[in-house]
């Protein structure tokens, strides 16, 4: 059931505009939940966004700043948004032109239904 819910979320989310897909990883690299077409390699970017994920976590901790809330990377071609959640880290990947604004909006959204879970 809670699986659906996550399901459910992450298909909305990729009706946003310019988003390509997106995914639930847990802190420990797991791939909980994914929605990409068809041309991206869902385990793939799992291992691939655990690996940033970890890099990210330890940057911020050497700095002594606390916790990820959220960050995003930019490439020539995509973006990738990484947003902390109850269950993991949410992660929406876009288009290089992607709206900014509104994306973060639809994440910001996403996490709030996702932490209301009760996972």
């Amino acid at each position: 059931m809670k699986g659906d819910a996550m399901e459910r979320t992450l298909s909305e989310i990729n009706k946003t505009p310019d988003v390509v897909g997106s995914c639930i990883v847990a802190e420990d690299g797991i791939l909980v939940a994914s929605d990409f077409n068809s041309e991206i390699d869902s385990e793939v970017i799992g291992a691939l966004v655990s690996s940033v994920i970890r890099a990210a976590k330890l940057a911020i901790q050497k700095m002594d700043y606390g916790d990820i809330r959220s960050f995003m990377l930019e490439a020539k071609k995509i973006k990738l948004f990484f947003a902390k959640t109850r269950v993991g880290y949410l992660v929406v990947i876009t288009n290089a032109d992607a709206n900014l604004g509104l994306i973060r909006v639809e994440v910001k959204n996403a996490v709030k239904k996702l932490d209301g879970l009760g996972l």
